[in-house]
C-alpha cells in the first residue's frame, strides 16, 4: 500500500475515534431535535447508499490526485526550506519549527509561511544587523499579526501581505489595509509609530524594519486583535475551517517528504477537526455541530409554522387563480370546436396530398430502410465478432493452457509412479539392478508428450514382466497380472476423463482434438488355455500358437506331435521316429488347465 493510503487510513481510523466521541455527545444532548428528522434522515439514508458506489469509484482517482499534489506541495516546500535556510541561517530550524504549527497559529500551511517569511526576511534581517535568531522572532510575530488583522478585520490575508512587503521597501500606500486607522501615507506610518512609542515607552524608526512590524503588533495587541487566530483555530467555525485546511496541506505535503513526522502530521489535522478534548479547542466539528443543531432545530419548527400558513392561504389562492383558469380552458376549447369544421378539409386536403405524394416513393423507401437496416445489423455482427473473436482467443488459449498443465502433471505422476514401482518390483525380482537407470534413460528419450508416455509405460511393464517371469513362479504370475490389471484400470482412469473432455471440445463445430489411446499393459504368461469366448492380445511377446483343444484335432493334433518329436531329436531325447499314444480321453467334462496336463504328461512318456 502506498503511504498516501497508509496515512488516509489511518486518519480515518484517528479521525473515527474523535468523531465517535463527539456524535455521540451531540446525540445526547439533542435527542428531541434529532427525533424530529429521522424521518428525513430515513430518505437521505437512501440517497446516501446510492451515493456510495459512485464514491468507491472515485476513491481511486481521488488518491491519485492527492498523490500528486503531495509530490507538488513537496517539491514547492524543499524550494522554500532552502530559501529559509539561505536568509535565516542558523535560525532555519526554529523558523522551520513555527511553520509547522503555524496551521494553529497563522491558520496557514508551512508553504504559506515560509512562502511569507521569505518576502520581507531581507529587510527585517538587515534592519536587525543580522540578528538571524531576533529576525526569526519578528517574523513569527509579524506573521501572526498578518492573520490576527485578517481574522478580526475580515481583510483578504493576501492584502495585509501585500501591504507588509510593501513596508519592507518604504511604500506605505497599503496601510490603510490593515484597517487600524491609518492612512496609506508616509506621516500616517509615522503617526502608527508615534502611537507605539507611546504605549510601550520605546523609541522606533521608520527606516527599521523591524520596528515597523513591532510597532504594528503594540498597536494591534492594544485593540485587542493580537492571539484572535490562535483563539478562533479552536473557537469558531472559520478559524477551525481554516486550521484543519492547513493542517491537511501541510499532510499532503509531508505525504512525499521523507523527513516527514507522518504520526504529527496526522495528529494535527485530527485535533483540528475533532479538538483536543478541551473546551479551548473544540475542532472544526465540534464548532459545526452547534450550528448545525440550531439550523435543524430552526428548520423543524420553521416548517409546521410555514406550511401550516401556506395551507390557509392556499384555499383563497386556488378560488383566485383556477376560475380564470378553467375560463381559458374552455374557451380554447371552444374556439377550436368553432374553427374545427374550416379547418379539417384543410387538413384531410393536405393528408390526401401527402399520401399521395408518398405512395410512389414507398419502394424506395422501404428498399433504403431495409439497406440501412441490413447494413446496421451486419455493422453489428461484424463489431460482435471482432470483439468477441479475442476472447475466444483468450479461452481458447487459456483451455490449452489448463490441458497442457493437466496433462503434464498427469505426464510426471504416471513417470513417479512407473520409476517407484519399478524400484519395488526390480528389487523383489532379485537381478533386476539396472531398472532405475533404465527408467532415467526412458524419461531423458521422450520423444512426444502422450506417445512416448504410454508407449514406454508398456515397455516398462513387459520388460519387468519378461524378468520376473524367469525367477517366480506360476503361481506368482498370476498374482503379478493381477496388480497389473489394477495398474493398467488405474491409469486408464485419468485417461477416459480427458478423452471425455476431449469429446466435449469436440462438439464444437470445426474441432477435432485427436482422442488419447488407452494403456494395454503386457502379461506374464505367454500362451494359456482358455475355456470360453474371451478377448486376447495375441503374438505380443513373440510367435504364438492358437490351437483348438476340442475341434478339428487332426489338422493341429499330429502336427503338434511331428513337431514335437523334432525338436526332441534334434536336442537327443528319443528317436525321430516317436509316436505319442494320448490315452486320455478329451472330453467337455475336462477343464483347459487338466487338458494341458495331460497333453503334457503323453509328450513326457513319449520321450
Amino acid at each position: 500500500m502506498s503511504v498516501v493510503g497508509e496515512a488516509i487510513i489511518k486518519l480515518i481510523f484517528e479521525g473515527g475515534k474523535q468523531a465517535k466521541v463527539q456524535i455521540e455527545k451531540f446525540a445526547s444532548e439533542h435527542e428531541q431535535a434529532l427525533a424530529k428528522i429521522g424521518s428525513d434522515a430515513k430518505a437521505a439514508g437512501k440517497a446516501i447508499s446510492v451515493g456510495l458506489g459512485a464514491g468507491f469509484i472515485a476513491t481511486k482517482a481521488a488518491i491519485g490526485a492527492t498523490t500528486a499534489a503531495a509530490v507538488g506541495q513537496y517539491k514547492e516546500y524543499e524550494q522554500l526550506q532552502g530559501g529559509i535556510q539561505t536568509l535565516y541561517g542558523d535560525s532555519a530550524d526554529a523558523m522551520i519549527e513555527n511553520a509547522e504549527r503555524a496551521y494553529k497559529t497563522a491558520g496557514m500551511s508551512a508553504n504559506k509561511y515560509m512562502q511569507t517569511a521569505t518576502n520581507f526576511a531581507a529587510s527585517l534581517v538587515q534592519s536587525l544587523g543580522g540578528d538571524t535568531q531576533k529576525a526569526a522572532a519578528y517574523a513569527d510575530r509579524a506573521i501572526q499579526d498578518m492573520s490576527d488583522n485578517a481574522n478580526k478585520m475580515g481583510t483578504d490575508i493576501e492584502s495585509i501581505q501585500n501591504a507588509y512587503q510593501g513596508f519592507a521597501k518604504q511604500n506605505y500606500t497599503m496601510l490603510d489595509n490593515l484597517k487600524l486607522g491609518y492612512g496609506g501615507t508616509r506621516g500616517e506610518m509615522q503617526r502608527l509609530l508615534a502611537d507605539a512609542e507611546k504605549l510601550s515607552g520605546k523609541k522606533f524608526d521608520i527606516s527599521s524594519y523591524a520596528d515597523i512590524t513591532e510597532a504594528i503588533h503594540i498597536i494591534q495587541q492594544e485593540m485587542g486583535i493580537t492571539g484572535t487566530t490562535a483563539e478562533e483555530a479552536g473557537a469558531t467555525i472559520e478559524g477551525s475551517a481554516k486550521a484543519a485546511k492547513a493542517a491537511w496541506q501541510n499532510l499532503v505535503t509531508d505525504l512525499a517528504n521523507p523527513n516527514a513526522n507522518l504520526e504529527k502530521s496526522i495528529d494535527n489535522l485530527v485535533t483540528s477537526l475533532f479538538g483536543d478534548g478541551t473546551n479551548k479547542n473544540l475542532g472544526l466539528f465540534g464548532n459545526a455541530l452547534p450550528a448545525i443543531e440550531r439550523a435543524i432545530t430552526g428548520i423543524a419548527k420553521a416548517l409546521p409554522n410555514l406550511i401550516g400558513k401556506i395551507t390557509k392561504r392556499l384555499p383563497d389562492l386556488l378560488k383566485k387563480i383556477l376560475p380564470p383558469l378553467m375560463n381559458a380552458t374552455v374557451q380554447v376549447f371552444v374556439a377550436l370546436a368553432d374553427a374545427l369544421p374550416t379547418v379539417m378539409p384543410i387538413i384531410v386536403d393536405g393528408l390526401v396530398q401527402l399520401v399521395t405524394a408518398l405512395v410512389p416513393h414507398i419502394p424506395t423507401i422501404l428498399g433504403a430502410l431495409f439497406a440501412a437496416v441490413i447494413q446496421a445489423v451486419g455493422a453489428l455482427l461484424g463489431a460482435l465478432g471482432n470483439a468477441i473473436a479475442p476472447w475466444l482467443e483468450s479461452v481458447a488459449q487459456g483451455l490449452w493452457e489448463w490441458f497442457n498443465g493437466l496433462f503434464t502433471g498427469i505426464n510426471k505422476a504416471l513417470g513417479n509412479f512407473g520409476a517407484g514401482a519399478a524400484k519395488v518390483i526390480a528389487g523383489f525380482a532379485n537381478g533386476f539392478k539396472n531398472a532405475i537407470q533404465n527408467i532415467k534413460n526412458w524419461f531423458a528419450s521422450i520423444p512426444a508428450f502422450f506417445g512416448s508416455i504410454f508407449s514406454n509405460i508398456t515397455n516398462l511393464f513387459k520388460n519387468i514382466g519378461t524378468s520376473i517371469g524367469k525367477v517366480v513362479s506360476g503361481a506368482f504370475k498370476a498374482v503379478v497380472n493381477g496388480i497389473i490389471r489394477f495398474i493398467e484400470g488405474f491409469l486408464n482412469t485419468p485417461i477416459n476423463a480427458v478423452n471425455g473432455l476431449i469429446d466435449t471440445i469436440n462438439s464444437v463445430p470445426g474441432v477435432d482434438v485427436p482422442r488419447l489411446a488407452n494403456i494395454h499393459l503386457p502379461r506374464l504368461a505367454k500362451g494359456g488355455v482358455t475355456t470360453g469366448s474371451t478377448l486376447a492380445n495375441i503374438g505380443e511377446a513373440g510367435k504364438e500358437a492358437v490351437i483348438p483343444l476340442e475341434q478339428n484335432t487332426e489338422n493341429w493334433a499330429r502336427p503338434l506331435a511331428s513337431a514335437l518329436a523334432e525338436q526332441f531329436s534334434e536336442q537327443g531325447i528319443g528317436g525321430a521316429g516317436i509316436t505319442v499314444y494320448m490315452t486320455n480321453n478329451i472330453n467337455n467334462n475336462l477343464d483347459a488347465d487338466e487338458i494341458g496336463r495331460r497333453l503334457m504328461t503323453s509328450i513326457r512318456r513319449a520321450a
